[in-house]
């Protein structure tokens, strides 16, 4: 009696489970070998440390200030002297631009961090101290996630 179902397995059919020795990793060298496959995400890291440099650098060597009126320079138009052009008080357009998200960038990166620390300080009272307290904070929780970020954001 030879059922199909019950024929010993031949040579072929263990070699796709064979074991390949693998490098041991650390959690941060996995992370990047994982993030520079992703070609996206290697340009966005070199856009956004340009685009950091940039908000730093630039309005330090520019020849102008951002706030620096010259009312006899103003409405030029983008060319040499100014890049981007000049406004109706005569200010470099180009270096207000950088010095704006010089702004922009320390405002995000601070919103960021003051997120992370609120965040781990509730959470970390949450779990510390569980029971009823846990719960009433993560149900607080849920309500703040339930509300559009749009209206809290207004």
């Amino acid at each position: 009696m030879s059922d199909p179902l019950f024929l010993p397995l031949g040579e072929h059919q263990f070699k796709s489970e064979s074991f390949q020795q693998t490098l041991s990793l650390s959690y941060w060298q996995d992370v990047w070998r994982r993030f520079k496959n992703r070609r996206l995400a290697l340009w966005s890291l070199i856009f956004l440390i340009l685009l950091a440099l940039g908000a730093i650098v630039i309005p330090m060597l520019s020849h102008y200030t951002y706030y620096e009126v010259q009312l006899p320079k103003a409405n030029t138009p983008p060319g040499l002297e100014f890049w981007f052009g000049s406004d109706d008080l005569g200010r470099d357009v180009f270096t207000r631009v950088w010095f704006g998200a010089r702004i922009s960038l320390f405002v995000g990166v601070t919103a960021a961090l003051i997120d992370v620390v609120l965040g781990v300080i509730w959470g970390g009272i949450a779990g510390y101290t569980g029971g009823r307290i846990d719960e009433s904070m993560m149900r607080l929780a849920d309500v703040l996630y339930a509300i559009p970020y749009r209206v809290v954001v207004i």
